[in-house]
C-alpha cells in the first residue's frame, strides 16, 4: 500500500509540473472593465455563411501561431468537427 501512495505522489508532482512552469497568472479584470457585446440579431445571424474548411483553416493559421508564441507553448493539434464530420485537422509547432 505504501508503494501505491508513493506512485500517486510522484504522478501528482509530475502532472503538476507543466502548470508550475507557466508562471503566475495575470491579474483578473474587474467585471466593470469588460466591454459588453450585444448578441447578434436574427437578421445578422441569418446572413452569416456556414463554417467551411477553408475559412476555419485560414483562421487557425492566423491565430494558433500567435497563441503558441504568446503562451510559450511548443505545439498544438487542432481538430474541428462539424455535424459529426471532421473538416479540419492540423498540427502546429
Amino acid at each position: 500500500m505504501r508503494i501505491l501512495n508513493l506512485i500517486g505522489l510522484v504522478l501528482t508532482v509530475v502532472g503538476s509540473a507543466p502548470l508550475a512552469a507557466q508562471g503566475p497568472l495575470p491579474p483578473k479584470a474587474d467585471v466593470a472593465d469588460v466591454p459588453t457585446v450585444a448578441a447578434p440579431s436574427e437578421a445578422t445571424s441569418s446572413r452569416s455563411k456556414p463554417l467551411n474548411a477553408e475559412d476555419a483553416e485560414a483562421w487557425l493559421d492566423g491565430f494558433i501561431p500567435y497563441a503558441l508564441e504568446r503562451g510559450q507553448i511548443p505545439g498544438a493539434v487542432v481538430v474541428i468537427v462539424k455535424d459529426g464530420e471532421q473538416i479540419v485537422q492540423k498540427g502546429y509547432g
